[in-house]
């Protein structure tokens, strides 16, 4: 599928194997990473709620120059923490 992923994923009940979550750079200048950090970790969130308990993965991605590893790690694994998925 390719769709809208905030959107699909907040409006879809199914649950799936693989997700991938990969959005537009969302930081295109390090004045928008506040902004950014929150839209990526509530669409790493929606995907983790949509992968399958019995297992499953999520592919998550970046391509804001802006969002470097440190904090890019901190944010999938906040989303990870708050949906009580490891």
């Amino acid at each position: 599928m390719r769709e809208d992923a905030g959107a699909f994923l907040r409006e879809t009940d199914g649950l799936f194997d693989v997700v991938i979550v990969d959005p537009p750079a969302l930081a295109k200048q390090r004045r928008h990473l506040d902004a950014a950090a929150r839209l990526y970790k509530d669409l790493f969130l929606a995907g983790l709620k949509r992968i399958d308990p019995a297992g499953g993965f999520l592919l998550c991605c970046s391509c804001s120059a802006a969002v470097d590893r440190r904090l890019f790690d901190q944010i999938v694994f906040s989303a990870a923490k708050d949906s009580g998925r490891d």
